[in-house]
């Protein structure tokens, strides 16, 4: 008894020491209870993410977009969300990217341009634009010409070298007349000016 008495102290000195704030209070217990939830089930991955990581792991990777596009809805969500990771392994990236080429999808192509515009690894930008390019070259030309003709004055060679072969492969009429006039100059052949 002696023990459920100090008890009841240590409770009430606890109670008198916190501020009235009921809000606070508040705060407190939902804080106190977050604490006691598994970290796996609030991290846990989608079922589709669960089927999408296992096919870009493997050290004789294989590109099967045919595996990729079964997987059904959701594939190109999971891919999105792998490439977004920066903290994930690079070559599990681009191998995201590389499946991603294959749902072309407005979704996709708001993802892949804005991730093209304000890519600082010219390692990832350039498999970027490659997904990029793949998925929307033949059937969006002129959208894909817009978002690669800036990279043509980017300060990796390699990615200037991309953005020149990626604008030759369009059609001319996609292009605008600057990089028409660097085409018929040759100048484009480099991808420098």
């Amino acid at each position: 008894m002696a023990h459920v008495a100090q008890g009841d102290r240590l409770v009430t000195q606890l109670k008198s020491s916190l501020p009235r704030n009921t809000r606070f209070r508040g705060v407190v217990v939902i804080l106190l209870l977050l604490q006691c939830i598994p970290v796996s089930t609030t991290f846990a991955a989608s079922p589709t993410m669960s089927r999408v990581m296992p096919l870009l792991q493997g050290y004789e990777w294989r590109d099967r977009p045919d595996v990729f596009l079964t997987l059904g809805e959701g594939t190109d969500q999971a891919l999105m969300d792998i490439v977004a990771n920066a903290d994930g392994y690079a070559v599990i990236r681009f191998r995201a990217l590389a499946a991603l080429r294959y749902f072309a999808n407005p979704r996709v192509a708001l993802f892949l341009e804005n991730r093209i515009a304000r890519e600082q690894a010219p390692d990832m930008l350039r498999r970027e634009l490659e997904a990029y390019a793949f998925a929307f070259g033949n059937d969006q030309p002129a959208r894909v010409a817009q978002t690669t003709e800036p990279l043509l004055d980017h300060p990796d060679a390699h990615i200037r070298m991309r953005a020149a072969v990626t604008l030759q492969k369009l059609p001319r009429s996609a292009v605008s007349q600057r990089v028409q006039q660097l085409l018929d100059s040759g100048s484009l052949a480099t991808g420098l000016e």
